[in-house]
């Protein structure tokens, strides 16, 4: 069974385009003489064999891989700043700030929060750092493609940083009373924002996959996609434990309504950490999927 894999994965290496073969097919067929060849290494050859048809790239197998990785940890990351957004309006007010500030271990929950989000903010910066420049550069010297992706999400950014400045406007002149018709308002923003990130997910996955990227500068991206998925659990666990405490401790804060829905604040976090437990383990399966590319 192993000699006809074997045979079948290096009869795939047909399928790919002349120019791949003649630059990765030597050096792909010394890795799988090495490694072996098991089913799925085979739908990767055939999976990869497709993307080298479509994409200009040529991407070696695994590396379509890496590229998947990295572009889910965005979209998964991007995903948990718009609930962590959630979280952080939920519990602006000041009954929350007295009541942290009562409580040590509520208290040390939000810090925890914060701590963990900002350093997830860091990570994406560094990672992806090396990625984002390679991609600039090469719209810089004139890919068209990665132009187009670059100037929808610039377009996004821009619109949405547009539209937050004219509701940040209209609630101060309002003073944040603006009843049926602000909470309506506040919903129709939160669906634009939703739109805006999409639009900013599609741009980072078409300039990912289209821009030509070194192997170390996607083993990069995806360790520090392994990271991040770290990291939106650990902040998952501090959401949770906010949640918690805040319904055992502080049970007048946590009864408050809130949101444009007005629920309860017990309700609107549950809801949240429900959200960021799901996205963070997409997030570790990803990653996991990503890192297999590397050891095989």
């Amino acid at each position: 069974p192993g000699m006809k894999l074997d045979r079948l994965g290096f009869a795939l290496l047909r399928l790919y385009p002349e120019r791949w073969r003649e630059r990765y097919e030597l050096e792909v067929r010394a890795v799988l003489e090495q490694s072996g060849l098991s089913a799925a290494t085979l739908i990767d050859l055939l999976v990869g064999a497709l993307d080298a048809h479509l994409h200009p790239a040529f991407a070696v197998p695994g590396v379509r891989r890496l590229r998947g990785s990295v572009v889910m940890a965005l979209y998964c990351w991007i995903a948990f700043v718009v609930v962590g957004a959630g979280f952080a309006k939920a519990t602006e007010d000041q009954p929350f700030r007295a009541a942290e500030a009562a409580h040590g271990l509520l208290g040390g929950a939000h810090i925890a929060v914060i701590a963990l989000a900002l350093l997830g903010g860091v990570v994406v910066v560094v990672a992806g750092a090396p990625i984002a420049l390679r991609i600039l550069f090469q719209a810089y010297r004139g890919d068209r493609a990665l132009r187009r992706a670059l100037l929808m999400l610039c377009i996004a950014l821009g619109g949405f940083a547009l539209l937050t400045a004219a509701v940040a406007a209209l609630a101060q002149h309002s003073n944040g009373n603006g009843g049926l018709a602000g909470h309506a308002g506040f919903l129709v923003y939160i669906a634009l924002g939703v739109v805006a990130a999409a639009v900013c997910g599609w741009s980072a996955r078409k300039a990912v996959f289209t821009a030509r990227l070194d192997w170390i500068e996607l083993v990069a991206g995806t360790a520090g996609a392994w990271l991040l998925a770290r990291l939106m659990t650990a902040l998952t666990a501090a959401v949770i434990l906010y949640t918690v405490v805040l319904a055992a401790d502080a049970p007048g804060a946590a009864a408050l309504s809130n949101g444009p829905l007005q629920f309860g604040t017990t309700l609107v976090l549950g809801c949240l950490a429900a959200a960021m437990a799901l996205i963070s383990a997409i997030a570790l399966f990803t990653a996991r999927w990503g890192r297999l590319a590397l050891v095989r």
